[in-house]
């Protein structure tokens, strides 16, 4: 679950740029 939460995050963080 963590591992989800955290890639998620990266995910919208690297979106975001």
């Amino acid at each position: 679950l963590l591992r989800g939460v955290f890639h998620q995050t990266v995910s919208r963080k690297v979106a975001l740029g």
